[in-house]
């Protein structure tokens, strides 16, 4: 009769069922491996993401320190400068005006640039160049020192000091050289660190931008294929039961 009207017999139903069936199980567990491999995909992202993100703080660390460091640089030395200038002030004031009081400017002047000085070898011992230059600036300021409290010791004596007020002498000059020489080398160095600072910053913000928006779409991508998977089981199931 099943002949008759058309139908499979109940053996070949049964068997396009089963065959039918096991084309979806087939499809189903390939799909949720596929949502598996997204998902694990995703998580590996999101630890190298988070590495890259670890080393670039710790990179950028060191370079904002860097960058303090050389502003602390030409913070001293202008400090040095402006010791110095407060020195020959001092000096000049005691013998234009003979008030006591500028000796005490003077050596105090003379105390702080001593401090400033050993100061700055400290800061510069992580540059050759840069120290070498901080000694120089070094020996001329102990130079012009000694030169100014010899004028006064002079000038305690009763020695004409003319030529002691003109502030435009060979070490004054020396030791402006060598600020000048520092301060540009260490804005060099300041820029050259400034920068690689904002291109680490830049480079991390994009890897890690870019690693979490990858892993999204691999989670999004997984979230739908494990609905797709769940979806495709019910049929399968529906499918069986009818056989």
């Amino acid at each position: 009769e099943r002949r008759l009207s058309g139908l499979p017999d109940l053996p070949s139903f049964n068997g396009l069922l089963l065959d039918k069936a096991g084309t979806i199980s087939t499809k189903t567990y390939g799909v949720a491996c596929t949502a598996r491999l997204f998902f694990f995909s995703g998580l590996i992202i999101v630890a190298v993401v988070g590495v890259v993100a670890f080393e670039a703080i710790n990179r950028l660390r060191d370079n904002t320190a860097l960058v303090v460091h050389s502003n602390e640089v030409l913070t001293t030395l202008a400090s040095v400068d402006a010791e110095i200038d407060k020195g020959s002030s001092a000096r000049r004031g005691l013998i234009l005006s003979r008030d006591s009081a500028f000796l005490i400017v003077f050596q105090t002047a003379r105390d702080n640039a001593d401090d400033l000085v050993d100061h700055l070898r400290e800061l510069t011992q992580d540059n050759p160049d840069q120290l070498r230059l901080a000694e120089q600036v070094a020996s001329a300021e102990a130079g012009r020192f000694a030169e100014m409290k010899a004028s006064l010791d002079a000038f305690g004596a009763g020695k004409p000091l003319r030529r002691e007020l003109n502030p435009h002498d060979a070490t004054a000059r020396a030791i402006r050289t060598g600020l000048l020489a520092l301060v540009s080398e260490e804005h060099r160095i300041l820029a050259d660190r400034e920068w690689r600072a904002e291109r680490t910053e830049i480079a991390a913000d994009l890897a890690i931008g870019g690693g979490f928006a990858l892993a999204l779409a691999l989670f999004f991508m997984a979230a739908r294929l494990s609905v797709r998977a769940a979806c495709e089981h019910p049929a399968r199931h529906r499918l069986l039961s009818e056989r």
